[in-house]
């Protein structure tokens, strides 16, 4: 399996993420694209009423980017914990229009949420 956060992982990650249930039913009337930030690298995700209509590398026209060093991403896929707690905590960064983050919190949430449903099936092969 590719590892995060390759483009590769991101096409699994999408692939499981729009099969997901809480997915479907918080996300599906979000539009806009999430930039996913690593080390300097960073892949993009698009959706549109709550499908994933591109991923790319990079972060150019990204509504929102989420930025955490290698161990907090670790965290947060393989550990119990949530993007709000990182962010709470000051370890993980959002950027974008802080009326629009507030917006579509619920979503950018479960969005990020199902990134664990990568590591989780990565633990049963």
């Amino acid at each position: 399996m590719a590892k995060f956060p390759s483009i590769d992982w991101f096409r699994a990650y999408t692939r499981m993420l729009e099969q997901n249930e809480d997915f479907r039913t918080y996300c599906r009337w979000f539009k806009g694209s999430i930039a996913f930030r690593m080390d300097g690298q960073a892949v993009t995700v698009h959706f549109d009423d709550g499908i994933i209509s591109e991923v790319r590398e990079g972060m150019v026209d990204a509504n929102y980017v989420i930025n955490g060093t290698p161990l907090t991403w670790d965290r947060m896929l393989n550990q119990d914990i949530t993007l709000l707690r990182l962010y709470r905590a000051g370890e993980i960064e959002i950027r974008g229009k802080n009326t629009d983050v507030m917006k579509n919190w619920k979503a950018i949430y479960w969005i990020a949420e199902g990134m664990k449903l990568v590591a989780v099936n990565n633990e049963g092969k």
